[in-house]
């Protein structure tokens, strides 16, 4: 059966849709508008028990019900601190469905034997998975968060074969770390640097690739925080770091300093500001050390690393006062990323938080998470991902897939096609089990809107838009199996399911 059409043929049911995706569009146009009005302050006297559904959509991937359970029975701290300490949180199930994905775990040297593209696939459908089943959902999305801070295309030269490394041992192990120790070991990743072409950066012909993104992509944040003179210094700093050639024999394809091609001069950097490093000739690989512990002390970036966490677990834009909490947290700990998220989760932030534009990876993940939903991998996912622009570890330029409304919003129907597809089990390998998602039961279209409020709205799905779903469900009376899939669909279509 082609799978590009939708099954049902009924005129009125494509009618009802249609009528509904007109009031969906109005409504979502409203959204818009309000969204970009500035919040006041938050309000001093917040009950952080009315805030547990909107804590779980930032944490985690997407609303589920036994989220909430959890977070109704332990509150919204002590949810907060589970979430920041995955190590604790038992998550064997997931761990048992990448068991099919063995080069996750293989030594590096054995993985350059691999067909880079099926290596790169499997990396690529780990994140589904784990986004989709991990317990470990903070965690999952603080790596999702420093994958695009230090962003690399795996399509560049021998990126192909590095970035799953990199994946694995530098982004996973200290993504609710320490800053500064994620920092290090990305400057040391031999899938950095190929990516930024430090590898073949020479005292000779110095590249500042690397050295002009570590500043103003991973620290510093904008240009005005250093100068050109400093690029040129800090590239001298750097020459000299690489890795070993890659072969499929112990030893390949990790961190190797050349003494040969390092520029062993005098350097300066930050020149005349409180921040001024002098770096003595001779200091061979330590020059590029002494740079990162001064970009990591810099007051700079304790600013840029407050401001992308807060923008990625409250709102764009974040409000100075949010910056500064963070930015003083960062200084007070050291770059500690657990401590800077519970200064950013604090429920007078959150509370006064619009809500936030689902990219597509949490849009479609966030369909998955809400209605059981079985797959053997995320092949499927991957390819829809693909389709929509943001397939993991493929963004070519270094500053990594934005953040915005503004970059996203401008390509719904495909969010529409996933949401109705999906619940549909048009998908091959993606199956979502919408008739016990109701309960087994056919009733009326008041309980079944009421259902599809708590159960993937959390509760809070909009009057208006309540009322569209209920009025769906009027136009035959009691729904079967295959018009509830149809609800399912256009309740991911909803404005409101667009945001968390």
């Amino acid at each position: 059966m082609d799978k590009s059409t939708h099954p049902h043929a009924k005129p009125v049911r494509r009618h009802s849709r249609r009528a509904l995706f007109t009031g969906l569009a109005a409504i979502s146009a409203l959204r818009t508008a309000a969204t970009a009005v500035e919040p006041s302050d938050a309000p001093g006297d917040i009950d952080p028990s009315g805030l547990l559904v909107k804590l779980i959509r930032r944490l985690t991937y997407g609303f589920s019900t036994a989220e909430l359970t959890h977070a109704n029975a332990v509150g919204y701290q002590n949810y907060l601190e589970y979430q920041l300490n995955p190590q604790l949180i038992n998550d064997d199930a997931c761990t048992a469905r990448l068991a099919s994905m063995p080069t996750l775990t293989m030594p590096a040297f054995q993985l350059f034997a691999i067909n880079p593209i099926a290596l790169n696939g499997v990396v690529q459908e780990a994140a589904i998975v784990r986004a989709i089943y991990s317990k470990r959902q903070l965690y999952e999305r603080m790596v999702e968060l420093w994958c695009d801070h230090f962003s690399i295309d795996w399509h560049k030269g021998s990126c192909d074969y590095l970035k799953p490394i990199d994946d694995r041992e530098v982004i996973r192990p200290n993504a609710l770390g320490n800053f500064g120790t994620l920092l290090r070991a990305s400057a040391h990743s031999p899938a950095m640097l190929e990516f930024l072409d430090n590898a073949y950066s020479t005292a000779s012909a110095p590249n500042e690739n690397y050295a002009r993104e570590l500043m103003e992509l991973y620290t510093l944040g904008t240009p005005g925080n250093f100068t050109e003179q400093d690029v040129r210094e800090v590239a001298r700093c750097f020459t000299g770091w690489g890795y070993t050639p890659i072969t499929p024999l112990p030893g390949a394809g990790v961190f190797r300093f050349d003494p040969t091609k390092h520029d062993n001069g005098p350097k300066v950097i930050f020149a005349n500001t409180p921040q001024q490093v002098n770096i003595a000739p001779g200091g061979m690989e330590a020059d590029g050390d002494r740079v990162l512990t001064a970009l990591i002390n810099h007051p700079a970036t304790a600013r840029f690393v407050a401001r992308k966490i807060a923008s990625w677990l409250i709102r764009e834009n974040p409000p100075a006062r949010l910056v500064d909490a963070v930015a003083a947290t960062y200084i007070a700990t050291n770059g500690d990323i657990k401590s800077m998220v519970r200064a950013a989760m604090q429920p007078a932030f959150l509370a006064a938080a619009p809500p936030k534009y689902k990219r597509p990876f949490q849009f479609i993940v966030s369909c998955v998470r809400a209605v059981p939903t079985e797959m053997p991998d995320g092949f499927d996912i991957r390819q829809v991902l693909m389709q929509v622009g943001q397939s993991a570890f493929e963004r070519p330029t270094p500053d990594g897939y934005p953040d915005s409304a503004a970059a996203w919003m401008g390509n719904i129907l495909p969010r529409w096609n996933f949401g109705f597809l999906t619940a549909a089990n048009w998908m091959s390998a993606v199956t979502m089990d919408v008739f016990s998602f109701f309960g087994n039961r056919q009733s009326t279209p008041d309980i079944l809107a009421e259902l599809v409020d708590q159960g993937i709205f959390g509760g809070e799905l909009p009057p208006h838009e309540k009322n569209l779903l209920r009025e769906f469900c009027h136009y035959d009376g009691n729904l079967d199996v295959t018009q509830m899939k149809d609800l399912v669909g256009l309740a991911f279509a909803t404005p409101t399911f667009q945001w968390y």
